[in-house]
């Protein structure tokens, strides 16, 4: 169950979904209520931002995890059109592969236009499989874009905060016992916790060293 928060249920987040918004000059964009036991946070494709009523309950770091949402909302036309590319270059790839082969291939054997349409999908299943490199070195770039803004709006501090408190997220690996090796870290949608954590530190030091003017 799901519906759209509004003033008269729901003022305190949307105060806090305002000053958030007001920090980048932006307009404040559809909030939804979700039902779950999970304490969560989402943007969604359609400039909006989803939080659990869990989440809501818990009300911990509130500020600073839609603000975090934010950072992922304000990056949205750009994710769209690496999706569009993530999936348009196979297509592309996988018809032009096809329709060559058909045409070298016409009359030469039983079943080449088959032939010629399968030769077509492997190639552009193999070139999307590829992809997936780039496009979650994308995803993990877009963490900590999200987090730096986050940080900019409440502080470092509070997303650090925030890393910290969420240890059960399953999609955000931790550090692990064992090192792992090139490959498995680009598999990865999410960056380590410590890699985000050392870049916020990075982002504080940086802001106090600007703050005394050094």
């Amino acid at each position: 169950h799901a519906r759209i928060a509004t003033p008269a249920e729901d003022a305190e987040l949307l105060t806090l979904v305002e000053e958030v918004h007001a920090a980048k000059n932006r307009k404040p964009y559809k909030t939804i209520i979700f039902e779950s036991e999970k304490p969560k946070a989402m943007h969604l494709d359609n400039d909006a931002m989803a939080i659990s009523t869990a989440k809501l309950q818990q009300r911990k770091h509130l500020k600073t995890t839609l603000a975090h949402e934010l950072g992922h909302t304000l990056q949205a036309p750009l994710t769209r059109l690496v999706a569009f590319f993530r999936v348009s270059i196979p297509v592309a790839v996988g018809v032009a592969t096809a329709f060559a082969s058909a045409q070298a291939w016409r009359g030469a054997f039983k079943g080449a236009m088959l032939a010629a349409g399968a030769l077509g999908g492997v190639v552009g299943t193999a070139i999307y499989g590829v992809l997936a490199f780039p496009h979650r070195t994308y995803r993990r770039w877009q963490e900590f874009h999200a987090d730096k803004v986050a940080a900019e709006i409440t502080s470092p501090e509070a997303m650090i905060a925030v890393l910290e408190d969420n240890t059960q997220h399953r999609k955000q690996p931790a550090t692990p016992e064992k090192q792992e090796n090139w490959l498995q870290r680009l598999s990865h949608s999410h960056p380590p916790r410590e890699d985000r954590i050392a870049r916020l530190q990075g982002q504080n030091k940086s802001t106090s060293t600007l703050n005394r003017g050094v």
